[in-house]
């Protein structure tokens, strides 16, 4: 019952890919471009039960004095998966807000690795992705993440702000 608590948590019950994804490396292969027109669609499949859409962003985040290769993820959930998640893994601060374009909220570990806590700046750089490529965001959130590994090199940030860097349009 936790293994499927735990997958049903972190993907849902029905994860919508690209074919292949699992054999794709490239960043633009794993897009699902026109998101937006997907989305709505299965949120009418899915009746009311809510659909959450993630951009999975390889980058490089800097602090003022030091950087680390990590994913950022951007997310636009439904408000309950929201609070459930603050509730479990927000340590200090709050989540970025569903449509903020410049907070992230670090694993401790990674606020840690990189110096800087909240209130304080990050960059990210994604170079050569369709979208400005690089921004600044600010800490408004630390996580207490099950897994050490997981802490050091997650970032989550709203859908929207992962979009404008990497992938207008995509998720």
């Amino acid at each position: 019952n936790g293994m499927f608590q735990r997958i049903t948590e972190s993907s849902g019950h029905i994860s919508v890919r690209v074919e292949d994804w699992r054999d794709k490396r490239e960043f633009y292969a794993l897009l699902i471009p026109d998101a937006t027109e997907k989305q709505a669609a299965l949120e009418t499949i899915a009746q009311g039960a809510g659909v959450k859409a993630v951009l999975e962003v390889p980058a490089l985040l800097l602090g003022e004095v030091r950087s680390r290769g990590i994913q950022l993820l951007g997310v636009a959930s439904p408000a309950s998966e929201t609070e459930r998640f603050a509730r479990d893994y927000l340590a200090e601060g709050r989540l970025p807000t569903p449509d903020a374009l410049e907070e992230i909220a670090l694993g401790q570990a990674l606020a840690q690795a990189l110096k800087v806590k909240l209130g304080d700046m990050t960059y990210a750089l994604a170079p050569g992705t369709e979208g400005v490529g690089a921004m600044a965001f600010e800490v408004v959130g630390l996580l207490d993440l099950p897994e050490q590994s997981l802490e050091a090199r997650f970032a989550y940030l709203s859908l929207p702000a992962a979009r404008e860097l990497a992938a207008p349009r995509a998720v």
